[in-house]
């Protein structure tokens, strides 16, 4: 994912008060360079401050270690990590449940 394709999605996806639970499936996405990366951070910590949780999906091992070397996964931001898109609307599933 480019950093043009990000600031693009990072523009488009303003959590609310309204959702309880965002998915990001990159099952497509072979990598990310570190200002998608950001982009993302900046996804996630805005949906966090809005007490939406974020489950990101589908993500290659390459992806995800950029995520985790910038500390945007395992940093500050809660995430939930699944593997496929099912398993993360499962996980939403169950959240929405146990709230």
């Amino acid at each position: 994912m480019s950093f043009g394709a990000a600031k693009d999605i990072a523009r488009r996806v303003v959590p609310d008060e309204q959702h309880q639970i965002l998915i990001l499936d990159f099952r497509l996405v072979p990598t990310f360079d570190t200002t998608a990366a950001f982009a993302i951070e900046t996804i996630t910590t805005n949906a966090n401050d809005q007490n939406v949780r974020v489950i990101l999906s589908g993500l290659t091992t390459d992806a995800q270690s950029v995520l985790e070397r910038l500390s945007i996964i395992g940093g500050g931001n809660e995430v939930v990590l699944a593997e496929s898109r099912a398993q993360a609307l499962h996980i939403a599933a169950q959240c929405l449940a146990d709230c």
